[in-house]
């Protein structure tokens, strides 16, 4: 065995080569069901939208979500964000953009920041989850005033639209502390339900501002299913491109091989001595040449399929 070995070695790069496409093959065909979670994931159920991270949001809610960050997380957002407002020198361009701007200022996230996208996402989630919230539960009179007699705090004298305004003023004269235990006590709630709730829900509110902005959300969906699948399959095919050149490669090899074989065979053979070929008989001769090749054959040929 070991001496049909050495015949591999003027094959030696095509047979490094056909391991390393293996590799790849095998690392494709692995990270396909990554991709198909994300269609379904992030595509169908998210909308499109990957994280709590904005990429444009009203400088209201911006404002309402400072009141959940510590001093230390305000500031990192404020660096990485641009105010768009009416005095901004692309404020035409950018109202196409964003048709919310007409109504008030935008931030907007600086595009050399988006891939810093995933420490932005820790210091948004929790924040995002419970203004939204609150500002869902505020928007029914009957939630609001239930909340309130909860809270220990009376029902303000104002019109029910306004509930929303007062009480995130109010919230600016809340000590830190208060602020943390309301935003513990709303992302528990969601957490207990599941360990991507609050994901989902921070999400949602994502999404909802982007509506508000008024951003084609569909647009957006559709964008993310279709690069998602097209990354799938680009992948698949660079997975068939592997399958056929290491085919190819393992057939070169195999070919090779066997033909190296039968030539040093045949010329061994040819050497000998009269004596030596009464020695074996001449269909003994043919069975081992025949053996001889078919054992290169079918080692390339395992190794090819699988």
């Amino acid at each position: 065995m070991w001496k049909i070995l050495k015949y591999t070695k003027p094959y030696l790069l095509m047979v490094l080569f056909a391991i390393g496409l293996l590799y790849a093959q095998a690392n494709l065909e692995l990270a396909l069901p990554d991709y198909l979670s994300d269609v379904v994931d992030t595509g169908i159920q998210q909308g499109g939208i990957e994280n709590a991270v904005p990429l444009a949001i009203r400088q209201t809610e911006m404002e309402r979500l400072f009141i959940f960050m510590s001093d230390e997380n305000e500031t990192l957002v404020l660096q990485d964000y641009t105010l768009i407002d009416e005095n901004s020198t692309d404020y035409d361009t950018n109202l196409e953009k964003y048709p919310a701007l007409i109504n008030g200022s935008i931030y907007v996230l600086n595009e050399e920041r988006i891939t810093a996208i995933d420490d932005l996402n820790i210091i948004f989630k929790k924040p995002v989850v419970a203004v939204f919230s609150l500002e869902r539960l505020l928007s029914s009179p009957e939630n609001a005033t239930v909340f309130f007699e909860q809270m220990g705090i009376p029902v303000p004298p104002v019109p029910p639209e306004q509930l929303v305004d007062v009480f995130f003023g109010m919230l600016l004269f809340f000590p830190p502390e208060n602020i943390t235990v309301i935003t513990d006590m709303i992302t528990a709630n969601f957490e207990a339900i599941g360990a991507t709730m609050l994901d989902q829900v921070s999400v949602a509110a994502v999404r909802f501002e982007y509506e508000v902005i008024g951003f084609d959300t569909d647009a957006i969906q559709i964008l993310f299913i279709l690069k998602a699948g097209g990354l799938m399959l680009l992948m698949t095919l660079l997975a068939v491109i592997c399958t056929i050149a290491v085919s190819y490669l393992a057939s070169r090899t195999a070919a090779g091989i066997a033909r190296d074989l039968r030539s040093d065979v045949f010329r061994k053979i040819g050497s000998f001595s009269g004596s030596e070929f009464d020695t074996f008989s001449t269909a003994s001769l043919i069975y081992f040449s025949t053996e001889l090749s078919l054992i290169p054959h079918s080692i390339i040929c395992e190794f090819s399929i699988s």
